[in-house]
């Protein structure tokens, strides 16, 4: 137990309010209030000229009140530089025609309401007579979306906006050392699943369904989805107005081409959807960028492909540094790929071939490490096995890879998470025995396991396997029972998922499943319907002891 408490464990889960402080330029910005579980991040985008004194006065022994967020005149015409949602922006400020007064001359740029607001005691830029100068910085904006510059002295002022900063829940957080004795004590010594209650909902206006569904939640707390459709063969996104799904709107994402029959999604770095996807008519892999939270207006990006097919199994995660990482497998060659976006359009992207010995790189899933680099997990066809690939650096330009758990499987869907005890832990299904099995790694890197344990061989179950972590610290599985066409939910009973409680959720349900843990910390799984539609089933409320309900 000593061991598994001396580490500090990182995963998906809503944390303790924090105090986030933004460095880079002479004004830093503390935001020490932000909510439970959110945090700042940055958001690049193409450098906008918003302010150019020439063509006018200079700034004299005054404050100029500049409007950076929603829609302004910048670059000769109207448009939306920074969101009104933005907390910060980061721009760079140029100093030109300067005249000190007397001693001194300097800029200084601060959140204002007005150009009556006080100047703080600060400079973001000094200047000489003469002598054109420049500073990047970053400054808070007002509630207006307004920030200030004051000049002591006379210059003119060119500002560029190169990027804001933007606040959203995000996975990326950390329990403290006490919390995460807590979880893992508790996950240690948990009963078994007790009675559940779980409502379901049936999204029947998305019609007739294909093979492919993956779920997230949203910076609004209510879950959503994409899904592919396989009557039109379109991508779908659905939004829901509530925790358990019960009523919601669909958007179909572009269409022609074939997309989405393989996908998968998250909440993206911008606090809107994102998506990789598998376009079955070209063989290519695409990103989706949504706008909004609605996703009625979304942008797409070829990432790979052109006269190869390449594409297939993506699986898309967020680390604290990119905007996406995907994993994914090259038809072509037979070839584990993985591109790396740090832009967020994935217009600056990398992209490397992991693995090519051999047949490789169907049914990837992809997560980040306690050492915040991407691991993914794979079927290896030619020798038969699971295989994992724990990337040396970001853009996993090498990756160490290593074979664990059983040969001679067949291997049609794997899913990974990182445990409580800062490990990953691999549930996948085998297609030529139809069992489930699952594997928890005895390192990082997963360069070896402590156990592989064959969970499910009663009938063909295992089908469209995917796993999560609990807010109780046991890893949640949702998967297909194919034989009888039932949805379960296994809830392990200890960390290395060595053995586990089932729970039967439907039946008559379709081929894909995803699992996720809902705003409330209750597990969310969605389903393709055998007939058609999108299924969502919540848990609502579980027994913990005989004498009473808990949550």
């Amino acid at each position: 137990m000593a061991g598994l408490h001396s580490l500090r464990t990182r995963w998906a889960a809503i944390g303790a309010a924090c105090a986030v402080t933004l460095g880079g330029g002479t004004l830093g910005i503390v935001r020490a209030t932000v909510s439970s579980g959110e945090r700042a991040i940055y958001v690049p985008i193409s450098p906008v000229r918003v302010l150019d004194t020439r063509s006018g006065s200079k700034v004299v022994n005054d404050t100029l009140r500049l409007v950076v967020e929603g829609t302004i005149s910048a670059g000769g015409t109207t448009q939306q530089v920074v969101p009104t949602d933005a907390s910060a922006v980061a721009i760079n400020v140029t100093a030109t025609g300067n005249q000190k007064n007397g001693d001194y001359g300097f800029v200084t740029a601060f959140p204002c309401t007005s150009e009556d607001d006080a100047v703080p005691n600060a400079s973001s830029l000094n200047f000489e007579t003469g002598v054109d100068i420049a500073n990047a910085l970053n400054v808070t904006t007002s509630s207006n979306g307004s920030i200030c510059l004051y000049v002591y002295g006379s210059a003119h002022l060119i500002v560029d906006v190169a990027g804001y900063y933007t606040d959203h829940n995000h996975d990326d957080r950390y329990y403290t050392q006490a919390q995460t004795n807590l979880l893992v004590d508790t996950a240690m010594a948990a009963p078994t699943f007790g009675r559940q209650i779980w409502s379901r909902s049936d999204i029947a206006s998305t019609s007739t369904s294909g093979y492919a569904n993956s779920v997230s939640i949203g910076v609004d707390g209510m879950p959503f989805s994409f899904h592919y459709k396989v009557d039109t063969h379109d991508l779908i996104y659905t939004k829901c107005s509530d925790v358990l799904c019960s009523s919601s709107s669909n958007q179909t994402i572009g269409s022609g081409g074939d997309r989405g029959s393989m996908l998968s999604a998250t909440l993206g770095a911008t606090g809107y959807p994102v998506v990789a996807m598998y376009e079955a008519m070209s063989g290519d892999l695409y990103w989706v960028q949504c706008f909004n939270s609605a996703c009625s207006i979304s942008d797409f990006a070829r990432i790979d492909g052109n006269l190869d097919d390449v594409g297939q199994y993506p699986s898309l995660n967020i680390s604290s540094t990119d905007y996406a990482d995907i994993s994914y497998y090259d038809v072509t060659n037979g070839d584990l790929k993985f591109t790396r976006c740090t832009k967020s359009n994935c217009q600056n992207r990398t992209t490397y071939t992991v693995d090519s010995s051999g047949f490789v790189g169907k049914a990837t899933s992809l997560t980040i490490g306690t050492d915040g680099l991407p691991v993914v997990s794979y079927f290896d066809q030619t020798n038969e096995t699971l295989k994992v690939a724990h990337c040396n650096n970001a853009e996993c330009s090498s990756a160490a890879l290593t074979r664990l758990g059983p040969t001679g499987v067949d291997i049609d869907a794997t899913s990974i998470a990182i445990g409580v005890d800062g490990l990953p832990i691999i549930a996948f299904y085998d297609i030529r025995a139809g069992d489930l099995w699952t594997i928890h790694c005895a390192n990082t890197a997963c360069t070896s396991s402590t156990s592989a344990t064959n969970l499910r061989n009663s009938d063909d179950v295992g089908d469209s396997a995917s796993i999560t972590i609990g807010l109780d610290g046991l890893p949640l599985i949702a998967y297909v029972d194919s034989t009888n066409h039932f949805n379960y939910v296994d809830r392990c009973t200890n960390i290395s998922c060595t053995a586990s409680t089932s729970q039967w959720l439907a039946n008559t349900t379709g081929l894909d499943t995803a699992i996720t843990i809902g705003s409330d910390g209750l597990p969310l799984v969605t389903s393709v319907g055998q007939f058609g539609g999108l299924r969502f089933f919540h848990q609502t409320r579980t027994s913990w002891t005989k004498n009473g309900w808990g949550r």
